[in-house]
């Protein structure tokens, strides 16, 4: 059974992540918030394409948003709804697959990853009997 635990409980290093990241055996989480702000205004990031995708789909959405009102107001007043609709699930989706793309690039860039440890920002999603081992280390 998979337990969640925060970086501050847990002693895994950057090679032991990636690791674990094959095996199947390690999940790495990060708010949805910090990882926008971490794409926007960290240098940390190395790879251009997560920022290029997170902006490609959020103009996607707002597109599609901005052509159902265009709609509502053409043909028919109730397909701004549909619009609201799917520019919500879209950039819902979005903030999901950033953060998701940013933890797939720390366990490739070990800056990254060092400095999301070192302030408390990322969550570990280990099964319990591998927890156990790496959460003895920091009792110790």
């Amino acid at each position: 059974m998979p337990i969640v635990l925060k970086s501050t409980e847990v002693d895994i290093s950057h090679e032991e992540a990636k690791k674990l990241r094959l095996n199947g055996q390690l999940n790495l989480g990060v708010n949805d918030n910090v990882s926008l702000q971490l794409i926007k205004n960290s240098e940390l990031v190395s790879n251009p394409g997560i920022k290029y995708a997170y902006y490609f789909w959020h103009a996607v959405a707002l597109l599609i948003l901005v052509y159902t009102i265009f709609l509502s107001v053409t043909e028919r007043w109730w397909v701004f709804i549909i619009g609201l609709l799917i520019y919500r699930h879209i950039v819902k989706i979005n903030k999901r697959s950033n953060s998701e793309n940013l933890m797939n690039e720390a366990l490739e860039n070990k800056m990254l990853y060092q400095f999301l440890i070192a302030n408390e920002l990322v969550l570990f999603e280990l099964d319990e009997s591998i927890a156990t081992q790496y959460v003895e280390k920091t009792e110790t």
